[in-house]
């Protein structure tokens, strides 16, 4: 909760989006490289009803799940 609110910081002028999370959270993972997919088809994998288990499927050990919880839900 703490780091999310001190992205307010990171805001350029009043308004506009929120700033992502994600290169932040990059850095807390020990690899050389990590990287977040937001293509149509990887966010129908990811938010179907079975989105674990199918992600497993399709990638097998290549890619990893972290589970999301939405804040406040």
């Amino acid at each position: 909760d703490e780091m999310v609110a001190a992205l307010d910081y990171c805001l350029h002028g009043q308004g506009g989006a929120a700033p992502s999370i994600d290169p932040a959270l990059h850095g807390l993972v020990d690899a050389a490289h990590a990287a977040g997919a937001t293509t149509t088809s990887d966010i129908a994998i990811a938010t179907s009803a079975d989105g674990e288990a199918l992600t497993k499927e399709i990638f097998g050990d290549r890619v990893v799940w972290v589970p999301w919880p939405r804040p406040g839900f």
